[in-house]
């Protein structure tokens, strides 16, 4: 279930991606007070995106109090701001109120601190405010058309929709300690959904600065588009557009809100404390809300009756991945994972199109832009202009015409408003995948390293070394050479040769999955003139054992929910960071191999592209057919770094091989073979081994070879002997006997096992290998929890090495 957990935040997530909203910092800064009313004529915008960060203080705050996490990416901050773009002249006449999309949750297992915390970079919701000036934002685009508007921009981190107001208790549903983050758990923080008063103090702020307007446009993506179809009313009744004769338009991007019948809008508002906040809303609106029986075409057509002058465009895809995901899981619930039979795109827009179309009974001037599509969010991106919509027309004529028309642009559109029938329920909230459990895909198990469970020497982050030196026939980059960094006191070196990583270069544009072919590895020389010590440690990364699994479709579809790293990364954390008053290996010289191979730094095989059935049911079209070949690269990179660093340390005193999950594979596999190079037992050099946080404990119908042969590893040269190699192309040698003959081999050296007794990484890759993926999503693992632990424990112990 945890794979189904966390892979699937990400999965969803990674379908969500509601904002592509890469924080940017401004340089301008307010703080509002009794004393400082932050008036936009006394403010400097920044000279990068031309805006101004505006802390308003107060009641606003985001969900969570602070907190970093030293085991994985989350971070919360409580502070809230606004942005402001002023457009740079006198002229206040145009206004934009934009919302942040940013993810949600739905419920008490969802809106919990220690379930976000513990999914890290998958968390569903944003729990700090970042700025942005990508898209619409960015004034720099010719073509935008909203460049010379002033913009307040309200950013999301309260997973509300902009709307909540309910704090709740910490919680913990159990679901949390799957995900084997255990320093998330028991912190005691409540949630704070505090989305309504963070968007009125913007609101008050944009008022008392921009009171006049003649044309006014309320706009957002994603969960931002549900917010600002909410606020829409009030925010009209706000400027009084109807007394002063503004233009009031309202800009919704990426969210219609398609759910099953049976679960009306109005349950999530009342979750979110929002049913009685002032949105403008009739009485019998909001007492149906508190009912939790209001649909979202009730509340929208209240808005649109409201406001009947206001102009409304929907700028939505027809097969948008993220609103199809957010059905299923309301229709199943987290039990239907992984939404095999997932809402087709057909009939979602059968259901989207019947709510837009009721609009229309209400009022003449809703205008629709379908793309044929499931991308999510276009408002966002620097090209946005230029989508081109079902019928032809580009993205950005529309919006040009819709700045003036006071009718609708579609054709088709209903044109005598009348009432508003019960069609497809949708929840306005629903703008994420809800309760993190997205569609895991079943290869998000065979990576060691995944799902996070977290090893215990590094946490590997990718840093920036400033140092680098390129191997060539005239550039040997000796050791004694190297100026390494000032900021962690290391240097990268590029070998070049046969050395790359998995995949040819690729940026996905609509996930985060990137790769990079170039190999690098990380030298952190003692930084002074002793070279009796050296450490080569191995980096983890997760990895992949099968032909689906080592495909570059089915990782690029997973995106941040990749199961191996398809990127050589550097790290200066743990055992590496000189700066930790009490890391023993400070004084040390260390050789650090990245990892990007998927093959446990050991694979010498290359793969021709294959095309993974289980990667077309992720809805990631431009991930496919690439005909990317996979490079099982490991052994080469590895004898890359070790080469060099027998040149440049030949004589050491002692010498460890470490590594850390895959990484810790990778050092007992590799382990005979430096010994023999470094010819530790002629010259009497200590010798050790460090394996953090994997064996290799596999079941009885498994032996500990076959991944090996897969990758290409049984015939390299890890110095062990000839029955064992036959063995190990046989698939018949076990973790045992593979492990023991390289102990025999070097029978002085020291090993130190570094494991969880209940590691859930290893565990869970012991039930892939056990039950295959027909055996998702591994129940019996959790009905017997400590049963399983302590059977676990006994396996290591039974391999000899606890």
């Amino acid at each position: 279930m945890v794979f189904r957990l966390a892979n699937a935040a990400a999965v969803l997530l990674a379908a969500t991606a509601l904002l592509s909203v890469p924080p940017a910092t401004a340089e301008s800064s307010c703080t509002l007070s009794d004393s400082e009313t932050c008036a936009v004529d006394s403010l400097t915008p920044s000279d990068d995106g031309g805006s101004v960060i505006i802390y308003p203080g107060g009641n606003t705050r985001c969900a969570f109090d602070d907190y970093t996490d030293s085991e994985t990416t989350f971070s919360t901050n409580s502070t809230y701001f606004f942005q402001v773009f002023p457009n740079g002249g006198s002229d206040k006449s145009k206004l934009m109120i934009f919302f942040q999309g940013g993810g949600a949750c739905a419920d008490a297992d969802t809106c919990a601190f220690g379930l976000q915390c513990s999914l890290g970079a998958s968390a569903t919701f944003t729990t700090a405010a970042t700025a942005s000036s990508a898209g619409v934002l960015d004034r720099s685009i010719s073509d935008n058309m909203f460049k010379d508007w002033n913009i307040v921009f309200i950013p999301y981190c309260t997973g509300d929709i902009h709307i909540g107001n309910r704090v709740t208790a910490a919680y913990e549903s159990g679901i949390e300690v799957l995900l084997g983050n255990s320093q998330c758990l028991g912190l005691d923080y409540a949630m704070h959904m505090n989305g309504y008063n963070n968007t009125m103090a913007v609101l008050d702020w944009a008022l008392e600065n921009y009171p006049d307007v003649d044309n006014l446009i309320v706009g957002g993506e994603s969960a931002g588009s549900l917010g600002a179809q909410v606020h829409s009313a009030k925010i009209a009744e706000m400027w009084d557009v109807d007394g002063k004769g503004s233009r009031f338009s309202v800009l919704a991007d990426s969210y219609v809100g398609v759910v099953p019948e049976d679960h009306p809008a109005a349950e999530l508002l009342v979750y979110y404390g929002a049913c009685t906040n002032d949105f403008g809303l009739s009485e019998d609106i909001v007492a149906a809300c508190e009912a939790g029986t209001a649909t979202t075409i009730e509340m929208i057509d209240a808005l649109l009756e409201a406001q009947p002058e206001g102009n409304w465009l929907f700028i939505d895809s027809k097969g948008d991945k993220t609103q199809r995901y957010f059905y299923a899981l309301v229709e199943e619930g987290i039990l239907g994972y992984p939404f095999s039979d997932l809402i087709s795109e057909g009939d979602f827009f059968s259901n989207m199109s019947t709510i837009l179309d009721s609009y229309r009974k209400v009022s003449s001037r809703i205008t629709t832009f379908y793309v044929e599509s499931t991308k999510h969010v276009f408002l966002a991106d620097s090209n946005f202009t230029s989508y081109e919509s079902d019928e032809g027309l580009l993205l950005g004529d529309v919006i040009n015409e819709w700045l003036i028309s006071n009718s609708s642009l579609n054709s088709n559109s209903t044109e005598t408003p009348t009432g508003s029938p019960s069609a497809t329920t949708a929840t306005p909230g629903a703008t994420t995948a809800t309760p993190t459990a997205t569609t895991a895909t079943p290869s998000t198990t065979s990576s060691p390293s995944t799902p996070p469970s977290p090893t215990f020497l590094t946490s590997v982050p990718q840093t920036a070394s400033e140092s680098i030196c390129t191997l060539s026939d005239s550039e040997t980059c000796a050791v004694d050479t190297l100026a390494p960094s000032d900021d962690d006191g290391s240097v990268l070196i590029y070998p070049g040769g046969n050395t790359r990583c998995a995949f040819n270069d690729y940026t996905d544009s609509e996930t985060t999955f990137s790769t990079n072919s170039t190999y690098f590895f990380q030298v952190f020389p003692n930084g002074g003139s002793d070279k009796s010590k050296l450490m080569i440690f191995f980096q983890g990364g997760g990895a992949c054992t099968d032909e689906e699994t080592c495909s570059f479709g089915l990782q690029c579809s997973l995106g941040a929910s990749a199961t191996l790293t398809t990127v050589a990364t550097s790290s200066s954390a743990g055992v590496l960071n000189r700066s930790i008053s009490d890391n023993m290996f400070k004084d040390w010289n260390i050789v650090f191999i990245p990892y990007c191979t998927g093959d446990v730094h050991a694979g010498n095989r290359i793969l021709e592209p294959y095309e993974s059935s289980t990667a077309e049911l992720l809805g990631e079209p431009q991930c496919l057919g690439l005909n990317y070949t996979m490079y099982l690269n490991g052994y080469n990179n590895t004898q890359a770094a070790l080469d060099w660093a027998l040149e440049n340390y030949p004589d050491v005193d002692n010498l460890i091989v470490g590594g850390e999950s895959a990484g810790s594979l990778g050092a007992q596999l590799h382990s005979a073979h430096i010994a023999e190079l470094w010819s530790v037992s002629a010259k009497g050099t200590r010798f050790s081994v460090i394996a953090d946080s994997y064996v290799g404990a596999v079941p009885a119908n498994h032996t500990g070879s076959q991944s090996l042969h897969f990758t290409g590893v049984c015939g390299v040269n890890l110095g062990m002997p000839a029955t064992v190699v036959a063995d190990c192309d046989a698939e018949t040698a076990s973790t045992v006997e593979m492990t023991e003959s390289l102990i025999e081999d070097e029978p002085q050296g020291n090993w130190l096992f570094i494991n969880s007794k209940g590691d859930l990484t290893q565990r869970y890759f012991y039930a892939l290998l056990e039950e295959g993926i027909q055996g998702y999503p591994f129940t019996d693992l959790f009905r017997q929890f400590s049963d399983n632990d302590k059977r676990y424990y006994c396996k290591l112990n039974q391999l000899g090495y606890v």
